[in-house]
């Protein structure tokens, strides 16, 4: 019994590990990325700062209300609302440029909703680490 728990323990910090992994990667790709991006889609520096900035801006104050919520919830809800928030952002985020790349958005259009892509990417991924820790 005591070995059974000890399995499921470790699992699940190995979960726990790959998914703080994978978010960090994918935040990293974004930083990376996103300026490149930025400019095939004839976003101007100034638009593509403030993707970053404002996300960044997000995550701040979405971790002290996700670590209220995990206190109250409990960490299991919070970190798979952050996964999931973590793998569904910079999938749209990919497909709304190629909408702009392909001219089925336009400009202001196709920013204003990356934009709210990336708040939704802050605002969910901002509990996994304090929910985490």
């Amino acid at each position: 019994m005591v070995q059974q728990r000890d399995r499921a323990g470790a699992l699940s910090r190995l979960s726990l590990l790959f998914g703080m992994l994978g978010n960090s990667i994918g935040a990293a790709f974004l930083f990376a990325a996103l300026p490149l991006l930025g400019r095939a889609i004839d976003f101007s520096d100034i638009e593509t700062g403030l993707l970053l900035g404002l996300g960044s801006i997000g995550l701040l104050v979405a971790a002290p209300v996700w670590g209220w919520m995990s206190e109250h919830w409990g960490r299991r809800p919070v970190l798979l609302i952050g996964l999931i928030g973590a793998a569904i952002a910079p999938a749209a985020i990919g497909m709304t440029a190629i909408g702009i790349r392909d001219g089925v958005l336009a400009g202001s259009a196709g920013f204003a909703l990356i934009l709210a892509i990336r708040v939704f990417q802050s605002a969910t991924t901002g509990g996994l680490t304090p929910a985490a820790q």
